[in-house]
């Protein structure tokens, strides 16, 4: 399933309006954005997992056993926590008490000594994004750095690590769809290293495109059919029905006339009868 990222100015906007409201919730937005962290995995989070000296975190495991790890942050993030971590100071300071590094970086309590509920910042941050017309949830935030990652050209082996996959595959089945940025800069670069004659090449010309067929499926979902027969060897009925999940809707007929085009449509030994 290829979830849908928000776009970067969204994420910026969003940010902006968790900062509107206080730094320490613009803190934890931020955080989710840069760590692409589970919700789970940030309000489980307190000041004696951030390393302040070699600006790292460590997120603990919350829902996948062996995804512990530890994520480099850069140096305006951990400027901000902190910032955090003086306000939780001060906070704990008024009531008495002195720091133990088992406070909570994200807390509805003076002293930081609870974590705040997951719930409750799924529903504050989905209520941010409708104040300001963008229809979200946190998770969002860890499909935005998932997918920009991928684009900006970072490992799958070193995204699953800081998305906490227990497994590269992972990672691969539900973000590394085929960008067509990123196919149009492997065309680039491959063509920038031949210089052909001039007179190799034909006159440019208006192609008549009047005939061609009006509904034709966008090329990043031909592109997704293709990549899923591929690595699954599905046919168009488990296509299909994969796609709706992702909330893409296509006729099972639609699918395979587009392995036809690209002659995929012979039958795979791990495909399904359709």
């Amino acid at each position: 399933m290829i979830p849908k990222a928000p776009t970067t100015a969204q994420v910026v906007a969003l940010i902006e309006a968790a900062f509107t409201q206080n730094p320490d919730w613009g803190t934890i937005v931020l955080l989710l954005s840069v760590t692409g962290a589970r919700r789970s995995e940030i309000t489980r989070s307190q000041l004696k997992h951030v390393d302040f000296d070699r600006n790292l975190i460590f997120l603990d495991r919350t829902k996948v056993k062996g995804t512990a790890r530890w994520l480099a942050l850069d140096p305006a993030t951990m400027a901000l926590l902190e910032a955090l971590r003086d306000r939780i100071a001060e906070r704990r300071g008024a009531l008495g008490l002195g720091p133990t590094g088992e406070e909570y970086l994200y807390s509805y309590k003076a002293d930081h000594a609870k974590p705040g509920s997951a719930g409750y910042l799924s529903k504050r941050f989905k209520d941010m994004g409708k104040s300001i017309g963008i229809d979200t949830h946190p998770h969002a935030l860890r499909h935005y750095a998932a997918t920009e990652l991928i684009v900006g050209g970072i490992g799958i082996v070193d995204v699953a690590h800081r998305l906490g996959h227990k497994s590269p595959s992972t990672t691969t089945d539900i973000y590394a769809a085929w960008r067509p940025e990123i196919d149009q800069r492997a065309a680039a670069l491959l063509a920038g290293s031949l210089t052909l004659p001039a007179d190799l090449l034909p006159a440019p010309t208006v192609r008549d495109r009047s005939a061609e067929q009006t509904r034709r499926t966008s090329p990043e979902v031909e592109q997704r059919i293709c990549d899923l027969r591929q690595r699954t060897g599905w046919g168009p009925k488990l296509i299909r029905d994969h796609l709706a999940a992702e909330h893409i809707a296509i006729d099972k007929s639609t699918v395979w006339k587009v392995l036809r085009r690209h002659e995929l449509n012979t039958s795979s030994p791990t495909s399904e009868k359709s």
